[in-house]
């Protein structure tokens, strides 16, 4: 028998969600018609969990009752789908309302207590694959703040947890989403569309930047790797002293040829693998910019994207001509350090072409 009362969710109880950013609030229903494994008794129950919440929590997130909390959510996993999603509309209600401030990244104190909450609730809700609710109740901006700070809680929670759609795919998918990705890349749209191919296919793109693999210093110089910069630039005065060692008992001049060639080899295969490697070399800056964001508790959308794209933004064109100017026209220690290996290197090549 089915029984023939309205079941459409909490209608008295229900959450508040606002339609449109600054809007006024508007009562909400999670479903439009409940599941036929649904009874009139699940609804009453979910009624009463979500009473037990409001009750559990009073006034303030803060003074939830840890051990009402866990029974309560315990309770509501052993509901249908339907009357599921009208506790989690509750559940998101009083973490993703009133558990965010309204101004300015989280503490660590607020983030610390807060999280034991979202991973037992994330658990139940299986919200890593399923958000509908918590768009639905937030709305779009605030979910999105509040879907980043679920995944920065389960992550301090395990560090090794698998994310849905990482298990064949590298790592960096693990780290980064699309959100994050999009405003790193804002301003470098070819990495973006690397990163959009390794999500969609699971394995990284094989293709050749030509600016990293013609001027690899110059190329990471431009994007702010200060790192891979100093890794460049310590290869290539490598290579310049492979270049002028000389055969034991030869004259103090000779310069042998075999070093030379592999001097030549080392620069060249410096040059390609950076080329090859530039997409692999900005995920990995993407991912320690985004991870930097969570560390500062930077959960909403438009502070965490500001926040990223100053990280993912180049040196400009202009702004680097004039310090490569500086350098060369000045003679300063820059010239030096950046142009002295390709210098060296030409000049002993051009004495082994008299010899």
């Amino acid at each position: 028998m089915i029984s023939t009362e309205p079941l459409t969710g909490i209608d008295e109880d229900g959450p508040e969600a606002a339609p449109h950013e600054g809007g006024p609030a508007v009562s909400i229903r999670i479903n439009g018609f409940a599941e036929l494994e649904a009874a009139a008794g699940h609804w009453e129950k979910a009624q009463e969990l979500a009473r037990r919440l409001g009750s559990i929590a009073g006034s303030s997130w803060e003074a939830v009752d840890a051990v009402a909390y866990s029974a309560v959510l315990q309770e509501a996993s052993t509901l249908p789908q339907g009357p599921r999603q009208e506790v989690e509309a509750k559940v998101v209600e009083l973490l993703g309302r009133k558990g965010q401030p309204e101004t300015g990244p989280m503490s660590q104190d607020y983030f610390n207590r807060l999280c034991p909450l979202v991973v037992q609730a994330a658990t139940v809700f299986d919200w890593c694959h399923d958000d509908s609710v918590i768009h639905a109740v937030l709305g779009p901006r605030h979910g999105a703040a509040f879907l980043t700070l679920i995944r920065e809680a389960l992550f301090a929670s395990d560090p090794k947890r698998q994310w849905p759609g990482s298990e064949s795919g590298p790592e960096v998918i693990e780290f980064l989403d699309e959100r994050d990705a999009r405003a790193f890349f804002e301003a470098t749209p070819q990495y973006l569309s690397a990163y959009q191919s390794l999500r969609s296919r699971g394995e990284w793109p094989v293709w050749l930047d030509p600016f990293a693999g013609a001027l690899p210093w110059l190329w990471a110089l431009r994007r702010r790797r200060w790192i891979t910069l100093l890794l460049i630039l310590c290869a290539l005065w490598i290579a310049l002293g492979i270049a002028q060692l000389s055969d034991p008992g030869s004259r103090a001049y000779y310069v042998s040829p075999w070093f030379v060639i592999l001097s030549v080899l080392l620069c060249l295969g410096l040059h390609l693998a950076v080329g090859l490697g530039a997409d692999r070399i900005m995920m990995s800056a993407a991912v320690r910019a985004s991870r930097a964001a969570s560390r500062a508790r930077l959960f909403d959308p438009v502070q965490r994207e500001q926040f990223l794209r100053e990280k993912g933004r180049p040196i400009g064109w202009g702004a680097l001509a004039f310090l490569l100017y500086i350098s060369v026209v000045l003679k300063f220690v820059p010239f030096i350090l950046l142009f002295g290996p390709y210098v060296g290197i030409i000049a002993i090549l051009q004495t082994l072409v008299r010899m």
